[in-house]
């Protein structure tokens, strides 16, 4: 088993570009399928890359800004929406940064779609503000209606019109917005190609797939230059094969156009591979926001270890310098060390 898990773990690594997330999507899925050998494979590979390039370290794909003073692009402040004696969402504070990859990651009726619906402008906030460059947006006293706030969202039905083209659709938000019929067809044409849709142009939605309908709808919704693209679940009318693909084919667009997004998903994998942070929620609050490094090492909240990942949970009694686990325990140091409890 071994041998030709190193064969083909070693290919993947040394044909993907330090940017590129498919190891630690790799590293994630062996886990949650249990494929420790594939896993211990590629941990050992990994191992040796580190070892012949230590002291080379990669630059980081965003320069950090020390003290100065960044404005939030999109901010979420105290916002609640209730239903009669019922909170679908309670107090969330949340801001992103321009550019920035935020996923809501949660179970179902946990409020991320109700969240994301009020930052598009479907549905008001009983309580609380959601502002934009320091405009504000929503409030209990008034909501500027969805048309007017610049964002463009996609649904999980892809909502694209099928009595139209593949490039009729796309070019669909241009023509509303009266833009000269040359700069329509050119930026239509250039979107096209990035989502490699191109050859496609003239077929119509019953003619293709879930995946190239999905990439329609993604083309149709960059192409007018949003300043907030709102996701929600695109990926779950989508096969196996196809989620994954998709995966990476968000991701990629990302980091093509740097557009502010926020992305719905129940799907652990899909947020830890496309996202900056993570927000995971849980009965209408936020219980952490981290980026997906930090949340699957150091969850904060015992609902944060469970949902993320495989967890044992072990029971244990701290008594402030140790921690007992029936006959055993740990010193609380950087680097524990476990013990019979001293009698």
């Amino acid at each position: 088993m071994f041998i030709p898990a190193t064969r083909e773990l070693s290919s993947a690594i040394f044909l993907v570009g330090p940017n590129t997330r498919v190891i630690s999507v790799m590293l994630f899925d062996l886990s949650e399928e249990g494929n420790f050998e594939v896993l211990s494979a590629l941990g050992m590979i990994l191992f040796g890359r580190h070892a012949r390039h230590r002291g080379h370290r990669l630059p980081r794909h965003r320069p950090r800004l020390h003290g100065a003073f960044v404005r939030a692009k999109l901010a979420l402040r105290g916002i609640e929406k209730r239903y009669g004696d019922v909170a679908a969402v309670s107090g969330i504070d949340l801001e992103l940064k321009e550019g920035e990859f935020v996923s809501l990651l949660g179970p179902s009726g946990c409020g991320k779609t109700t969240t994301l619906r009020m930052i598009a402008g479907f549905i008001s906030p009983s309580a609380g503000t959601i502002e934009m460059n320091g405009q504000m947006l929503s409030s209990p006293s008034g909501v500027l209606p969805p048309e007017k706030r610049q964002m463009s969202m996609i649904f999980q039905s892809y909502a694209v019109w099928p009595n139209m083209t593949v490039a009729q659709n796309v070019a669909f938000g241009l023509e509303l917005r009266k833009l000269p019929r040359e700069e329509v067809r050119r930026r239509t044409a250039e979107m096209l190609e990035v989502v490699h849709m191109g050859h496609l142009a003239a077929r119509y939605p019953a003619e293709l797939s879930g995946g190239q309908q999905q990439r329609v709808a993604l083309a149709r919704a960059i192409v007018i230059k949003p300043q907030v693209l709102l996701l929600d679940e695109p990926l779950s009318n989508l096969d196996a094969n196809l989620r994954e693909e998709m995966r990476f084919e968000i991701r990629r667009l990302h980091d093509e156009f740097r557009i502010t997004t926020v992305y719905v998903t129940h799907d652990q994998a899909e947020a830890m591979v496309t996202s900056d942070r993570i927000a995971v929620m849980n009965q209408g609050r936020i219980e952490q926001v981290a980026d997906p490094h930090t949340l699957y090492n150091k969850p904060r909240t015992r609902f944060v270890a469970g949902f993320i990942g495989r967890t044992n949970f072990i029971h244990g009694v701290n008594d402030g310098t140790h921690v007992a686990f029936g006959r055993s325990a740990c010193r609380l140091r950087r680097w524990t060390a476990c013990h019979p409890p001293a009698r």
